[in-house]
Protein backbone atom coordinates (compact mmCIF):
# COMPACT_ATOMS: atom_id res chain seq x y z
CA UNK A 1 0.00 0.00 0.00
CA UNK A 2 2.83 2.37 0.93
CA UNK A 3 4.63 1.47 -2.30
CA UNK A 4 1.54 2.31 -4.34
CA UNK A 5 1.17 5.67 -2.56
CA UNK A 6 4.85 6.41 -3.19
CA UNK A 7 4.45 5.65 -6.90
CA UNK A 8 1.39 7.93 -7.07
CA UNK A 9 3.37 10.70 -5.37
CA UNK A 10 6.30 10.34 -7.80
CA UNK A 11 3.99 10.36 -10.85
CA UNK A 12 2.10 13.42 -9.61
CA UNK A 13 5.34 15.26 -8.79
CA UNK A 14 6.72 14.58 -12.27
CA UNK A 15 3.50 15.83 -13.84
CA UNK A 16 3.58 19.08 -11.84
CA UNK A 17 7.24 19.69 -12.74
CA UNK A 18 6.25 19.31 -16.39
CA UNK A 19 3.28 21.61 -15.83
CA UNK A 20 5.50 24.29 -14.32
CA UNK A 21 8.00 24.11 -17.15
CA UNK A 22 5.55 24.36 -20.05
CA UNK A 23 1.90 24.22 -18.93
CA UNK A 24 1.76 27.56 -17.11
CA UNK A 25 3.79 29.45 -19.77
CA UNK A 26 1.47 28.13 -22.48
CA UNK A 27 -1.61 29.08 -20.43
CA UNK A 28 -0.14 32.56 -19.92
CA UNK A 29 0.52 33.02 -23.65
CA UNK A 30 -3.00 31.91 -24.52
CA UNK A 31 -4.44 34.23 -21.86
CA UNK A 32 -2.54 37.18 -23.32
CA UNK A 33 -3.86 36.34 -26.78
CA UNK A 34 -7.47 36.05 -25.51
CA UNK A 35 -7.38 39.27 -23.48
CA UNK A 36 -5.68 41.19 -26.30
CA UNK A 37 -8.36 40.06 -28.74
CA UNK A 38 -11.18 41.10 -26.39
CA UNK A 39 -9.47 44.43 -25.69
CA UNK A 40 -9.23 45.14 -29.43
CA UNK A 41 -12.95 44.43 -29.86
CA UNK A 42 -14.14 46.56 -26.91
CA UNK A 43 -11.61 48.08 -24.50
CA UNK A 44 -14.42 49.66 -22.41
CA UNK A 45 -15.90 46.29 -21.52
CA UNK A 46 -13.88 46.18 -18.29
CA UNK A 47 -12.07 48.66 -16.07
CA UNK A 48 -8.28 48.47 -15.74
CA UNK A 49 -8.37 46.33 -12.59
CA UNK A 50 -11.02 44.05 -14.10
CA UNK A 51 -8.86 43.44 -17.18
CA UNK A 52 -6.12 42.21 -14.84
CA UNK A 53 -8.62 39.87 -13.13
CA UNK A 54 -9.76 38.63 -16.54
CA UNK A 55 -6.14 37.88 -17.45
CA UNK A 56 -5.49 36.09 -14.14
CA UNK A 57 -8.67 34.07 -14.59
CA UNK A 58 -7.60 32.98 -18.07
CA UNK A 59 -4.16 31.94 -16.80
CA UNK A 60 -5.64 30.01 -13.87
CA UNK A 61 -8.24 28.28 -16.04
CA UNK A 62 -5.61 27.20 -18.56
CA UNK A 63 -3.20 26.06 -15.86
CA UNK A 64 -5.85 24.11 -13.97
CA UNK A 65 -6.93 22.47 -17.23
CA UNK A 66 -3.37 21.24 -17.78
CA UNK A 67 -2.77 20.26 -14.14
CA UNK A 68 -5.35 17.50 -13.93
CA UNK A 69 -8.78 16.62 -12.51
CA UNK A 70 -8.24 17.74 -8.90
CA UNK A 71 -7.14 21.20 -10.02
CA UNK A 72 -10.03 21.40 -12.50
CA UNK A 73 -12.48 20.53 -9.73
CA UNK A 74 -10.85 23.11 -7.47
CA UNK A 75 -11.21 25.71 -10.22
CA UNK A 76 -14.86 24.81 -10.68
CA UNK A 77 -15.48 25.33 -6.97
CA UNK A 78 -13.75 28.72 -7.14
CA UNK A 79 -15.86 29.65 -10.20
CA UNK A 80 -19.03 29.28 -8.13
CA UNK A 81 -17.74 31.41 -5.25
CA UNK A 82 -18.58 34.96 -6.25
CA UNK A 83 -19.25 35.49 -2.55
CA UNK A 84 -15.49 35.39 -1.85
CA UNK A 85 -13.88 36.09 -5.26
CA UNK A 86 -14.28 38.92 -7.83
CA UNK A 87 -17.00 38.15 -10.43
CA UNK A 88 -14.63 38.82 -13.34
CA UNK A 89 -12.29 36.11 -12.07
CA UNK A 90 -15.13 33.65 -11.45
CA UNK A 91 -16.52 34.23 -14.93
CA UNK A 92 -13.25 33.13 -16.54
CA UNK A 93 -12.89 30.12 -14.24
CA UNK A 94 -16.42 29.04 -15.20
CA UNK A 95 -14.91 27.92 -18.53
CA UNK A 96 -13.73 24.86 -16.65
CA UNK A 97 -17.33 23.62 -16.63
CA UNK A 98 -17.55 23.57 -20.40
CA UNK A 99 -14.10 23.15 -21.93
CA UNK A 100 -13.06 19.66 -20.91
CA UNK A 101 -11.01 17.47 -23.22
CA UNK A 102 -12.92 14.38 -24.41
CA UNK A 103 -11.41 10.92 -24.27
CA UNK A 104 -10.83 9.51 -27.80
CA UNK A 105 -13.81 7.46 -28.96
CA UNK A 106 -11.84 4.27 -29.54
CA UNK A 107 -10.98 4.19 -25.82
CA UNK A 108 -14.64 4.74 -24.92
CA UNK A 109 -15.76 2.00 -27.31
CA UNK A 110 -13.21 -0.42 -25.87
CA UNK A 111 -14.44 0.31 -22.32
CA UNK A 112 -18.08 -0.27 -23.34
CA UNK A 113 -17.29 -3.51 -25.20
CA UNK A 114 -15.37 -4.85 -22.19
CA UNK A 115 -18.25 -4.03 -19.84
CA UNK A 116 -20.94 -5.48 -22.13
CA UNK A 117 -19.55 -8.41 -24.16
CA UNK A 118 -23.09 -9.23 -25.31
CA UNK A 119 -22.98 -5.93 -27.30
CA UNK A 120 -26.47 -4.55 -26.53
CA UNK A 121 -25.94 -1.39 -28.62
CA UNK A 122 -26.62 -1.20 -32.34
CA UNK A 123 -25.03 2.25 -32.56
CA UNK A 124 -22.96 4.64 -30.42
CA UNK A 125 -22.34 8.18 -31.63
CA UNK A 126 -18.67 9.05 -31.83
CA UNK A 127 -19.10 12.69 -30.81
CA UNK A 128 -19.76 13.13 -27.09
CA UNK A 129 -22.98 14.86 -26.03
CA UNK A 130 -21.15 16.28 -23.03
CA UNK A 131 -17.73 16.08 -21.38
CA UNK A 132 -17.13 16.59 -17.67
CA UNK A 133 -14.17 16.47 -15.34
CA UNK A 134 -14.36 12.73 -14.72
CA UNK A 135 -16.79 11.42 -17.33
CA UNK A 136 -18.42 11.94 -20.69
CA UNK A 137 -21.77 11.12 -22.28
CA UNK A 138 -22.55 9.59 -25.69
CA UNK A 139 -25.89 9.09 -27.39
CA UNK A 140 -26.58 5.47 -28.37
CA UNK A 141 -29.25 3.07 -29.60
CA UNK A 142 -30.14 -0.33 -28.21
CA UNK A 143 -30.77 -3.27 -30.53
CA UNK A 144 -34.52 -2.80 -30.03
CA UNK A 145 -34.07 0.78 -31.40
CA UNK A 146 -34.56 2.44 -28.00
CA UNK A 147 -32.64 5.73 -27.80
CA UNK A 148 -30.39 5.97 -24.74
CA UNK A 149 -27.36 7.83 -23.45
CA UNK A 150 -24.23 6.19 -22.05
CA UNK A 151 -22.21 7.89 -19.33
CA UNK A 152 -18.63 6.61 -18.98
CA UNK A 153 -15.96 7.42 -16.42
CA UNK A 154 -12.87 8.47 -18.38
CA UNK A 155 -10.15 5.80 -18.51
CA UNK A 156 -7.23 6.67 -16.23
CA UNK A 157 -9.09 9.41 -14.35
CA UNK A 158 -9.22 7.51 -11.05
CA UNK A 159 -5.46 6.98 -11.04
CA UNK A 160 -4.84 10.66 -11.85
CA UNK A 161 -7.09 11.78 -8.98
CA UNK A 162 -5.33 9.48 -6.51
CA UNK A 163 -1.94 10.78 -7.63
CA UNK A 164 -2.97 14.40 -7.11
CA UNK A 165 -4.54 13.73 -3.72
CA UNK A 166 -1.43 11.81 -2.61
CA UNK A 167 0.73 14.78 -3.55
CA UNK A 168 -1.43 17.26 -1.63
CA UNK A 169 -1.55 15.03 1.46
CA UNK A 170 2.23 14.55 1.34
CA UNK A 171 2.85 18.30 1.09
CA UNK A 172 0.59 18.93 4.09
CA UNK A 173 2.31 16.18 6.11
CA UNK A 174 5.70 17.83 5.56
CA UNK A 175 4.60 21.15 7.06
CA UNK A 176 5.63 22.07 10.64
CA UNK A 177 3.02 21.04 13.27
CA UNK A 178 2.24 24.65 14.18
CA UNK A 179 1.56 25.60 10.57
CA UNK A 180 -0.51 22.44 10.01
CA UNK A 181 -2.68 23.44 12.96
CA UNK A 182 -3.36 26.79 11.28
CA UNK A 183 -4.21 25.00 8.03
CA UNK A 184 -6.62 22.47 9.52
CA UNK A 185 -9.45 23.91 7.39
CA UNK A 186 -7.44 23.13 4.24
CA UNK A 187 -7.05 19.55 5.39
CA UNK A 188 -10.82 19.38 5.93
CA UNK A 189 -11.41 20.78 2.45
CA UNK A 190 -8.97 18.30 0.89
CA UNK A 191 -10.74 15.33 2.45
CA UNK A 192 -14.10 16.76 1.39
CA UNK A 193 -12.75 17.01 -2.17
CA UNK A 194 -11.55 13.39 -2.00
CA UNK A 195 -14.99 12.28 -0.82
CA UNK A 196 -16.65 14.28 -3.60
CA UNK A 197 -14.46 12.65 -6.23
CA UNK A 198 -15.16 9.21 -4.76
CA UNK A 199 -18.89 9.75 -5.14
CA UNK A 200 -18.63 11.25 -8.63
CA UNK A 201 -16.43 8.42 -9.94
CA UNK A 202 -18.85 5.69 -8.86
CA UNK A 203 -21.80 5.79 -11.26
CA UNK A 204 -23.71 3.36 -9.07
CA UNK A 205 -24.20 6.26 -6.67
CA UNK A 206 -25.50 8.50 -9.44
CA UNK A 207 -27.90 5.74 -10.50
CA UNK A 208 -29.15 5.58 -6.92
CA UNK A 209 -29.62 9.35 -6.97
CA UNK A 210 -31.67 9.02 -10.16
CA UNK A 211 -33.92 6.41 -8.58
CA UNK A 212 -34.40 8.43 -5.40
CA UNK A 213 -35.11 11.68 -7.24
CA UNK A 214 -37.46 9.97 -9.67
CA UNK A 215 -39.50 8.47 -6.83
CA UNK A 216 -39.61 11.78 -4.99
CA UNK A 217 -40.59 13.78 -8.09
CA UNK A 218 -43.62 11.59 -8.73
CA UNK A 219 -45.43 13.97 -6.37
CA UNK A 220 -44.84 16.86 -8.77
CA UNK A 221 -46.38 16.25 -12.23
CA UNK A 222 -44.42 19.20 -13.61
CA UNK A 223 -40.99 17.63 -12.91
CA UNK A 224 -39.40 14.58 -14.57
CA UNK A 225 -36.24 12.55 -13.93
CA UNK A 226 -34.96 10.10 -16.59
CA UNK A 227 -34.93 6.34 -16.08
CA UNK A 228 -31.72 4.37 -15.85
CA UNK A 229 -31.11 0.74 -16.78
CA UNK A 230 -30.00 -1.21 -13.66
CA UNK A 231 -29.12 -4.24 -15.80
CA UNK A 232 -26.56 -2.10 -17.67
CA UNK A 233 -24.87 -0.45 -14.71
CA UNK A 234 -21.31 -0.74 -13.47
CA UNK A 235 -19.06 1.44 -11.37
CA UNK A 236 -17.74 3.08 -14.56
CA UNK A 237 -20.70 2.95 -16.99
CA UNK A 238 -24.36 3.92 -16.71
CA UNK A 239 -27.07 3.72 -19.38
CA UNK A 240 -30.00 6.15 -19.13
CA UNK A 241 -33.15 7.12 -20.97
CA UNK A 242 -32.55 9.66 -23.73
CA UNK A 243 -34.75 12.75 -23.40
CA UNK A 244 -35.69 14.95 -26.34
CA UNK A 245 -35.98 18.42 -24.88
CA UNK A 246 -34.70 21.97 -25.05
CA UNK A 247 -32.30 23.21 -22.35
CA UNK A 248 -33.89 25.96 -20.27
CA UNK A 249 -30.75 28.01 -20.74
CA UNK A 250 -31.31 28.02 -24.51
CA UNK A 251 -34.97 29.08 -24.60
CA UNK A 252 -35.57 32.02 -26.86
CA UNK A 253 -38.51 34.20 -27.88
CA UNK A 254 -40.31 31.15 -29.30
CA UNK A 255 -41.44 30.55 -25.71
CA UNK A 256 -43.74 33.39 -24.64
CA UNK A 257 -43.02 35.55 -21.60
CA UNK A 258 -45.76 34.13 -19.30
CA UNK A 259 -44.43 30.61 -19.90
CA UNK A 260 -40.88 31.71 -19.15
CA UNK A 261 -42.01 33.36 -15.91
CA UNK A 262 -43.85 30.19 -14.95
CA UNK A 263 -40.76 28.07 -15.61
CA UNK A 264 -38.55 30.42 -13.57
CA UNK A 265 -40.81 30.12 -10.54
CA UNK A 266 -41.14 26.35 -11.00
CA UNK A 267 -37.40 25.60 -11.00
CA UNK A 268 -36.67 27.85 -8.00
CA UNK A 269 -39.44 26.22 -5.97
CA UNK A 270 -38.37 22.71 -6.97
CA UNK A 271 -34.71 23.19 -6.02
CA UNK A 272 -35.62 24.80 -2.70
CA UNK A 273 -38.08 22.00 -1.96
CA UNK A 274 -35.34 19.46 -2.64
CA UNK A 275 -33.03 21.31 -0.24
CA UNK A 276 -35.35 22.01 2.66
CA UNK A 277 -37.90 19.19 2.57
CA UNK A 278 -35.72 16.16 1.87
CA UNK A 279 -32.21 17.54 2.29
CA UNK A 280 -31.00 15.86 -0.92
CA UNK A 281 -30.79 18.23 -3.88
CA UNK A 282 -29.41 18.71 -7.39
CA UNK A 283 -26.07 20.45 -6.93
CA UNK A 284 -25.73 21.93 -10.42
CA UNK A 285 -29.15 23.09 -11.72
CA UNK A 286 -27.84 25.18 -14.63
CA UNK A 287 -29.67 25.74 -17.90
CA UNK A 288 -28.07 22.73 -19.59
CA UNK A 289 -29.11 20.30 -16.85
CA UNK A 290 -32.77 21.28 -16.92
CA UNK A 291 -34.74 20.43 -20.08
CA UNK A 292 -38.14 21.62 -21.23
CA UNK A 293 -39.83 18.48 -22.57
CA UNK A 294 -42.38 18.56 -25.41
CA UNK A 295 -45.24 17.91 -22.94
CA UNK A 296 -44.28 20.97 -20.85
CA UNK A 297 -42.56 19.16 -17.99
CA UNK A 298 -39.09 20.13 -16.78
CA UNK A 299 -36.54 17.31 -16.61
CA UNK A 300 -33.62 17.29 -14.19
CA UNK A 301 -30.62 15.48 -15.68
CA UNK A 302 -26.99 14.83 -14.67
CA UNK A 303 -27.29 13.99 -10.99
CA UNK A 304 -23.57 13.34 -10.60
CA UNK A 305 -23.30 16.33 -8.26
CA UNK A 306 -25.84 16.38 -5.46
CA UNK A 307 -25.82 17.90 -1.99
CA UNK A 308 -27.10 16.37 1.19
CA UNK A 309 -27.97 18.37 4.30
CA UNK A 310 -28.82 16.87 7.67
CA UNK A 311 -32.04 17.81 9.41
CA UNK A 312 -30.11 20.03 11.83
CA UNK A 313 -28.31 21.81 8.95
CA UNK A 314 -31.64 22.46 7.20
CA UNK A 315 -33.06 23.88 10.39
CA UNK A 316 -30.03 26.14 10.72
CA UNK A 317 -30.42 27.39 7.13
CA UNK A 318 -34.13 27.97 7.74
CA UNK A 319 -33.22 29.98 10.84
CA UNK A 320 -30.84 32.07 8.72
CA UNK A 321 -33.74 32.94 6.41
CA UNK A 322 -36.03 33.70 9.35
CA UNK A 323 -33.34 35.95 10.77
CA UNK A 324 -33.22 37.68 7.42
CA UNK A 325 -36.92 38.43 7.57
CA UNK A 326 -36.62 39.78 11.11
CA UNK A 327 -33.31 41.55 10.32
CA UNK A 328 -31.78 39.97 13.42
CA UNK A 329 -27.99 39.46 13.05
CA UNK A 330 -27.72 37.61 16.37
CA UNK A 331 -30.16 34.94 15.17
CA UNK A 332 -28.29 34.58 11.89
CA UNK A 333 -24.95 34.28 13.69
CA UNK A 334 -26.27 31.62 16.07
CA UNK A 335 -27.75 29.68 13.13
CA UNK A 336 -24.43 29.65 11.27
CA UNK A 337 -22.49 28.63 14.38
CA UNK A 338 -24.91 25.77 15.06
CA UNK A 339 -23.54 23.64 12.19
CA UNK A 340 -20.03 25.03 11.72
CA UNK A 341 -16.67 23.84 13.05
CA UNK A 342 -15.41 26.77 15.13
CA UNK A 343 -11.63 27.40 15.28
CA UNK A 344 -9.85 27.92 18.59
CA UNK A 345 -9.03 31.56 17.82
CA UNK A 346 -12.59 32.46 16.79
CA UNK A 347 -13.46 36.14 17.34
CA UNK A 348 -17.19 36.25 18.08
CA UNK A 349 -17.33 40.05 18.31
CA UNK A 350 -15.76 40.57 14.88
CA UNK A 351 -17.98 37.90 13.36
CA UNK A 352 -21.13 39.52 14.77
CA UNK A 353 -20.03 42.92 13.42
CA UNK A 354 -19.55 41.38 9.97
CA UNK A 355 -22.99 39.73 10.01
CA UNK A 356 -24.61 42.96 11.20
CA UNK A 357 -22.91 44.83 8.34
CA UNK A 358 -24.37 42.33 5.83
CA UNK A 359 -27.90 43.00 7.06
CA UNK A 360 -27.28 46.73 7.01
CA UNK A 361 -26.23 46.53 3.36
CA UNK A 362 -29.30 44.45 2.43
CA UNK A 363 -31.98 46.79 3.70
CA UNK A 364 -32.86 48.21 0.28
CA UNK A 365 -35.96 46.90 -1.48
CA UNK A 366 -34.07 45.96 -4.64
CA UNK A 367 -31.46 44.03 -2.71
CA UNK A 368 -34.07 42.18 -0.64
CA UNK A 369 -35.15 40.42 -3.82
CA UNK A 370 -31.71 38.81 -4.16
CA UNK A 371 -32.05 36.12 -1.53
CA UNK A 372 -29.07 34.15 -2.82
CA UNK A 373 -26.84 37.23 -2.54
CA UNK A 374 -27.73 37.60 1.13
CA UNK A 375 -27.06 33.92 1.84
CA UNK A 376 -23.73 34.11 -0.02
CA UNK A 377 -22.73 37.27 1.87
CA UNK A 378 -23.47 35.62 5.22
CA UNK A 379 -21.39 32.57 4.33
CA UNK A 380 -18.60 34.88 3.17
CA UNK A 381 -18.50 36.31 6.68
CA UNK A 382 -18.37 32.78 8.08
CA UNK A 383 -15.36 31.90 5.90
CA UNK A 384 -13.60 35.13 6.82
CA UNK A 385 -14.07 34.26 10.49
CA UNK A 386 -12.37 30.91 9.92
CA UNK A 387 -15.50 28.80 10.34
CA UNK A 388 -15.48 25.47 8.56
CA UNK A 389 -18.86 24.61 7.04
CA UNK A 390 -19.94 21.17 5.78
CA UNK A 391 -19.09 20.50 2.10
CA UNK A 392 -22.80 20.31 1.30
CA UNK A 393 -22.98 23.98 2.29
CA UNK A 394 -20.72 24.92 -0.63
CA UNK A 395 -22.90 22.79 -2.92
CA UNK A 396 -25.97 24.57 -1.51
CA UNK A 397 -24.50 28.01 -2.27
CA UNK A 398 -23.55 26.86 -5.77
CA UNK A 399 -27.06 25.49 -6.37
CA UNK A 400 -28.65 28.71 -5.11
CA UNK A 401 -26.47 30.96 -7.24
CA UNK A 402 -26.90 28.71 -10.30
CA UNK A 403 -30.68 28.39 -10.12
CA UNK A 404 -31.03 32.12 -9.41
CA UNK A 405 -29.02 32.92 -12.52
CA UNK A 406 -31.16 30.57 -14.60
CA UNK A 407 -34.38 31.98 -13.15
CA UNK A 408 -33.35 35.55 -13.97
CA UNK A 409 -32.46 34.49 -17.50
CA UNK A 410 -36.02 33.22 -17.88
CA UNK A 411 -37.65 36.07 -15.94
CA UNK A 412 -35.47 39.15 -15.22
CA UNK A 413 -38.19 40.52 -12.92
CA UNK A 414 -38.56 37.46 -10.70
CA UNK A 415 -38.72 38.24 -6.97
CA UNK A 416 -36.54 35.47 -5.55
CA UNK A 417 -37.30 36.40 -1.95
CA UNK A 418 -41.04 36.23 -2.48
CA UNK A 419 -40.85 32.88 -4.28
CA UNK A 420 -38.37 31.37 -1.84
CA UNK A 421 -39.69 32.41 1.56
CA UNK A 422 -42.99 30.54 1.49
CA UNK A 423 -41.43 27.55 -0.29
CA UNK A 424 -38.65 27.21 2.30
CA UNK A 425 -40.92 27.47 5.32
CA UNK A 426 -43.49 25.05 3.91
CA UNK A 427 -40.86 22.56 2.76
CA UNK A 428 -39.08 22.71 6.12
CA UNK A 429 -42.33 22.11 7.99
CA UNK A 430 -43.31 19.18 5.74
CA UNK A 431 -39.87 17.61 6.10
CA UNK A 432 -39.85 17.97 9.87
CA UNK A 433 -43.38 16.65 10.46
CA UNK A 434 -42.83 13.81 7.98
CA UNK A 435 -39.74 12.78 9.91
CA UNK A 436 -41.59 13.05 13.22
CA UNK A 437 -44.48 10.95 11.89
CA UNK A 438 -42.17 8.22 10.58
CA UNK A 439 -40.39 8.00 13.92
CA UNK A 440 -43.72 7.90 15.75
CA UNK A 441 -44.93 5.02 13.58
CA UNK A 442 -41.73 3.09 14.24
CA UNK A 443 -42.16 3.65 17.98
CA UNK A 444 -45.76 2.42 17.96
CA UNK A 445 -44.85 -0.84 16.23
CA UNK A 446 -42.73 -2.11 19.13
CA UNK A 447 -43.29 -0.13 22.34
CA UNK A 448 -41.16 -2.59 24.33
CA UNK A 449 -38.06 -1.46 22.43
CA UNK A 450 -38.80 2.25 22.51
CA UNK A 451 -36.20 3.05 25.12
CA UNK A 452 -33.39 1.42 23.16
CA UNK A 453 -34.41 3.17 19.92
CA UNK A 454 -34.32 6.76 21.16
CA UNK A 455 -31.76 8.47 18.93
CA UNK A 456 -28.65 9.70 20.69
CA UNK A 457 -28.10 12.48 18.19
CA UNK A 458 -29.98 14.26 15.44
CA UNK A 459 -30.45 11.68 12.67
CA UNK A 460 -29.52 12.34 9.06
CA UNK A 461 -32.16 12.04 6.38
Amino acid sequence: MKLKSRKNLLKASARFITLGSWGVPIATARALQTVASEWAQDSSRHSGSDWMLVFCGEVLAGSFQSAGPVFVKFGQVLASREDILPPSLCQRLSKLYDKQNPTPFHQIKKRVDEAFPEKPFSHIEKKALGVGTVGQVHRARLKDQTEVVIKIIKPGIKEAVQQDLSLFRSVLSLLPPKLRKDLVMIEHALEDLAESFGAEMDLRREAQNLLEFKERCRKNPRIYVPDCYPSMLTEDIMVMEYLEGEPLGSLNDRVDSPKRKELATLVVREVLTQVFEKGHFHGDPHGGNLLLLPDGRVAFIDLGLTGELSLSARRALTNVLRAMLSRNPDQAMDALLSFAVVPENFDRTTFRAGVAQVYKEFKGKAQQRNLEQLVAALFQQAYRAGLYLPPATTVFIKAMVTVEGLARTLDPEIDIKSVATGTVLKASARGFFSRLTQWGRAESKDPAQNESRVPKSTPRD
